[in-house]
């Protein structure tokens, strides 16, 4: 997303003391950076017949938001609505990932044309039970998986998701990256129990 190449250029702080003193020059940039990745998201959807792209765009923390809804329609909204729209014209899916809690956006991601948010980070609060109730009908999720628990606990998590999942509209992942500190167990437990019980 333009935001993520933002912050790989100027810093999380930089670009957020950009959006506070120059919010029109950060949309500007926005903007050009939306082209750039329109241009390589058809080429690789039309080269590799693919069904669906990941935009990357990490905006909060688990504690919220780095910047306000506010901020985030006049900034980066549009360039990330016209990336969605251009994308689908190739007739993929759009799922969105950022880390954190990004509950306050994601009616905009939804306006955008967002098909699916990912990874869903449960110590950031992003609860499927509870979001589902709200937006079901229109986002498919990703993730919501805490791998870190206990077996029986990554069962349980497993269990409700697959409940509210009988039609679809969950992708069984991890709540975020698999790093060397997740028992490997764990990881190979939870591939177990979606594999085994599918839908319940």
């Amino acid at each position: 997303a333009p935001c993520e190449v933002l912050w790989r250029i100027r810093g999380y702080e930089g670009t957020l003391m950009d959006i506070a003193l120059e919010p029109e020059k950060v949309k500007k940039i926005s903007e050009k950076a939306a082209d750039f990745m329109i241009e390589i998201g058809k080429n690789e959807v039309r080269r590799a017949n693919l069904p669906g792209l990941w935009i990357w765009g990490d905006i909060a923390t688990d504690k919220g938001l780095l910047l306000s809804p506010k901020s985030f329609k006049e900034i980066f909204f549009p360039s990330l609505k016209r990336m969605c729209t251009t994308l689908k014209k190739e007739g993929i899916k759009v799922v969105y990932h950022s880390d954190g809690d990004i509950r306050a956006i994601l009616p905009l991601l939804i306006e955008a044309g967002i098909d699916a948010i990912d990874p869903m980070q449960v110590r950031a609060g992003m609860d499927m039970m509870e979001l589902s109730k709200q937006y079901r009908k229109q986002l498919a999720f990703v993730g919501n998986v805490n791998i870190y628990e206990s077996k029986e606990k990554i069962k349980e998590q497993v269990f409700k998701k697959l409940k509210i999942a009988k039609e679809g509209g969950w992708i069984a992942s991890s709540s975020e990256s698999v790093g060397e500190d997740v028992p490997i167990e764990n990881y190979e437990y939870f591939i177990e129990i979606v594999r085994k019980y599918g839908v319940l």
